[in-house]
């Protein structure tokens, strides 16, 4: 079995050798709630920008800024004009100038695409809607100054019914008519089979590639139809176009939905999905660090990992590991603030193969949960509300408590949940094998609270000890000699790792990396 894990998984690893930023790891940053640097108390772009040096330290090499599009509500994910920044975050000029910045440092751009939906006030619903009590004319000649719903080209670029009451999914306009609005009412989905309507998201992708985009998050995907076969074609479209416009672009995608679903999905052609599986409260990773009995074990989550990444290799496709993000609950939250465990589940989640996303604040053990607007929290750049930089968060927001400071705070303690982030980042850029190479378990007998992952890339060979035991060292045999490269520990006043030859003893709650020996 083992042998045929492996094969699947360099078959995984030779197919997306080449895709851009493999292996990278991107930074989702909400604009409006992450550095002000006007003093209104918004995030804008100017702050993103200036943020630049920072996140180059902390070892990131992309960013994923979610909409800054012009936006009816404070999120933005219901859009006015797909070309356009929205006053409140800034310029066009002010994204160029990020672009450039970013870029200078080397470092990639994605933008968030929404294309299920628009805002109610889009300029095409507004129009559409105007358009559907007036009857059809025979010959396009619409009297009264207001096209007829059949030569309103805007009336097909959504789902209209005639309909009195409304259902679910569906919104009344009170005038005899109804649209489809998975999302509420404030957001009418596209009608994304309308040649048109791709037409528009088209130019809206030119626009921003024109701008220095480098890649895109893909929103709602699995809401794109009425199905998931016409997802998947609505999926391959817009991926395909990306593509053909810039081939190095990296395109990944929300498909929030069961794992049985995920290969409909991925047929697409899409660079990646994100990893939902293994994130979140409900996620392998959490219920390993938070559950209780061998089913949660360390073996078994290395044994669920594999069969994870077979299936990828199986169906040809790139894993997009993450913990938390604007819509899940913040990891500390779900790690119930414990310090050593919020740790260790950075360490299993920055160390699975792919390419792999932090949220902002999570290098800090930001708290957030609940409503929306509790896990859009002001960035924590420091303990007073009133600093340079702090953006005041969402209208909606309840007063959040961080339990581990600041960032001015956490940069001067070595063993900060900052300092953790800083140095496993490192060491993930350090190994290509860590986040690009297949992954073999190693038989460790009836040992349950650690597990070994043997990690094979072109350029190396690493092996990956998690020892999760609260209070426990654990020894380990490999099958061949080792040497200590790396060790993290989750616990403050940790011992170090001992390894002879082949034999490994590792403290608790920590993670070494081996080498073979040369």
């Amino acid at each position: 079995m083992a042998k045929r894990v492996s094969a699947l998984l360099l078959a995984l690893l030779l197919l997306t050798a080449g895709t851009a930023n493999a292996g990278g790891v991107y930074y989702e940053i909400f604009p409006s709630s992450y550095r002000d640097t006007d003093g209104d108390g918004v995030g804008d772009l100017a702050g993103v920008t200036a943020s630049a040096a920072y996140l180059q330290s902390l070892g990131v090499n992309g960013i994923w800024l979610t909409p800054f599009f012009s936006g009816a509500s404070y999120h933005k994910y219901d859009v006015l004009d797909y070309q356009s920044v929205d006053p409140s975050l800034g310029t066009l000029e002010d994204f160029d100038a990020l672009a450039g910045e970013y870029h200078a440092r080397g470092m990639r751009v994605m933008l968030d695409l929404v294309i299920n939906h628009t805002s109610n006030e889009h300029p095409w619903f507004r129009s559409a809607v105007k358009s559907l009590t007036v009857e059809p004319c025979a010959d396009g000649s619409c009297a009264g100054g207001v096209p007829c719903r059949a030569h309103n080209p805007y009336v097909n670029y959504y789902h209209f019914k005639p309909m009195e009451r409304a259902a679910k999914d569906w919104q009344t306009l009170g005038n005899g008519w109804g649209y489809e609005c998975v999302f509420g009412g404030h957001m009418p989905d596209l009608a994304l089979e309308n040649e048109d309507v791709r037409r528009e998201i088209e130019n809206a992708v030119d626009f921003w590639f024109a701008h220095g985009a480098d890649d895109f998050r893909l929103d709602a995907v699995i809401h794109y139809t009425g199905s998931a076969s016409g997802n998947a074609e609505a999926l391959r479209w817009i991926t395909d176009f990306i593509h053909s416009r810039r081939a190095d672009a990296f395109v990944v995608a929300e498909a929030w939905t069961s794992a049985v679903q995920f290969p409909a999905y991925w047929e697409s052609g899409v660079d990646a999905l994100f990893n939902f599986p293994f994130a979140g409260p409900e996620g392998r990773t959490a219920k390993t660090l938070i559950g209780r009995g061998r089913a949660n074990s360390a073996s078994a989550y290395g044994n669920a990992l594999i069969s994870w990444q077979a299936t990828l290799a199986e169906n040809g496709a790139q894993d997009a590991p993450f913990g938390s993000n604007h819509d899940i609950g913040r990891i500390a939250g779900f790690m119930r603030k414990d310090e050593a465990k919020i740790k260790l589940y950075a360490c299993l989640n920055l160390t699975m193969t792919g390419t792999a996303f932090v949220y902002y604040g999570e290098e800090l053990g930001m708290s957030g949960a609940g409503r929306d607007e509790n896990k859009r929290a002001p960035m924590y750049w420091s303990e007073d509300a009133s600093a340079a930089g702090m953006t005041k968060g969402p209208a909606d927001m309840e007063p959040q408590k961080h339990a581990f400071g600041a960032l001015e705070t956490q940069e001067a303690d070595a063993d900060s949940i900052y300092a953790f982030y800083r140095r496993l980042l490192a060491l993930r850029a350090a190994h290509p094998a860590i986040s690009e190479g297949t992954a073999e378990l190693i038989d460790l007998g009836d040992e349950i609270d650690a597990c070994v992952l043997r990690k094979t890339c072109a350029d190396e060979t690493v092996y990956l000890v998690y020892n999760l035991s609260a209070d426990r060292e654990i020894r380990v045999t490999l099958p061949e000699a080792v040497t200590q490269t790396d060790f993290l520990s989750a616990k403050r006043d940790s011992a170090q790792p001992q390894n002879e030859s082949t034999a490994v003893t590792v403290p608790p709650q920590s993670l070494t990396v081996l080498m073979p020996e040369e």
